[in-house]
């Protein structure tokens, strides 16, 4: 072996290390887009798992006042219920208190042909004892 031939290796050998070095620092560069990439990739998961954790926190705020409208709602029905049986009560008074009015003004008119009937006796008896002393 000769000088030229140990220099032509060794520069071979540099330009092989030189083209090695070259491949480290493109695939170095290459690791660190990957590595940007995912931590955009980690910080639009972040968003999106806090949208989702607003989106799952409105939704059981919604849930929570439908179950409150709908208490509400058994409330409202049972109190219109409740009205309604108050209602027919009153109706069902009003009835009873119509029928005693009828009766009483019934009771009334007999009330008032029994007097009638009794100053005609009255009437009567007074005119049969004037005949008796005359």
């Amino acid at each position: 072996m000769t000088i030229e031939t140990v220099v032509e290796a060794t520069q071979k050998g540099v330009q092989g290390y030189a083209h090695l070095a070259n491949e480290i620092h493109e695939t170095d560069s290459l690791v660190r887009q990957i590595k940007a990439a995912m931590a955009e990739q980690q910080a639009g998961s972040a968003q999106i798992t806090d949208a989702l954790h607003g989106m799952n926190d409105s939704t059981t705020e919604v849930q929570k006042a439908s179950q409150e409208m709908n208490a509400d709602s058994r409330v409202i029905m049972s109190e219109v219920g409740n009205l309604q049986n108050e209602t027919l009560v009153m109706r069902q008074g009003m009835d009873e208190m119509s029928e005693s009015a009828a009766r009483i003004a019934r009771t009334g008119s007999e009330l008032s042909e029994i007097s009638q009937v009794m100053e005609d006796s009255i009437v009567e008896i007074s005119r049969q004892v004037d005949q008796f002393q005359g």
